[in-house]
């Protein structure tokens, strides 16, 4: 998959992350009757095919540029969770602040060249 078409569905990810009104899950992709993780949310906005039950899909991550399936967030500091998985399962970050923490901190969840193409967009 092309650079700028992860970047453009990671900006797309970001966003409904922001706005949804869906309902948010733990534990699992989850889906529209029993609530969203927010990497399930991800599959769902972007018409990736997923299971319900489990907890990552590596179609997603490849689609959106993510460093790993679970959303890996590199820490120098220890000031986060260990993933994005983390923040919405154990931490309680709600969809709004896991969006924020994306578009403020790029380059501890994608990979490089997304990483610089989200910033760049948020920044504009």
């Amino acid at each position: 998959m092309k650079t700028e078409q992860r970047i453009q569905n990671a900006i797309k990810w970001i966003n409904e992350l922001s706005t949804t009104t869906e309902k948010q899950g733990k534990g699992q992709l989850g889906d529209d009757i029993i609530g969203f993780c927010c990497l399930g949310l991800g599959c769902s906005i972007l018409g990736i095919d997923y299971h319900t039950y489990h907890e990552t899909n590596s179609e997603f991550t490849e689609s959106v540029g993510l460093i790993t399936d679970e959303g890996y967030i590199y820490r120098s500091d220890y000031n986060y969770p260990y993933s994005l998985a983390d923040a919405n399962d154990q931490e309680d970050w709600s969809f709004k602040k896991i969006s924020e923490f994306l578009k403020s901190n790029p380059e501890k969840v994608f990979i490089k060249e997304v990483a610089e193409g989200i910033k760049k967009h948020y920044e504009s």
